[in-house]
């Protein structure tokens, strides 16, 4: 296993930049839920496509996203 070194500044922006996207994953799947007790119908293909990312966010893995027009557009491509 190798040991990457990285200045603390970076790591904070890090720390912070994960902070604010499971913030936005939090707020999405709150909506969700709302939708969801609303009896509004959700295609099944995109609820496929969100489980599959949530997967994958609790395995770890994630998408690396540089600004909110990164997100905005990854959140339209569900």
């Amino acid at each position: 296993m190798t040991t990457v070194t990285i200045p603390k500044r970076e790591y904070t922006e890090l720390l912070k930049r994960q902070e604010r996207t499971e913030a936005v994953v939090r707020q999405l799947a709150q909506t969700i839920k709302v939708l969801a007790q609303d009896d509004v119908e959700l295609r099944p293909e995109v609820a496929t496509r969100i489980e599959r990312r949530a997967r994958a966010l609790d395995a770890g893995k994630g998408t690396m996203l540089k600004n909110a027009k990164e997100v905005r557009d990854f959140f339209d491509s569900l």
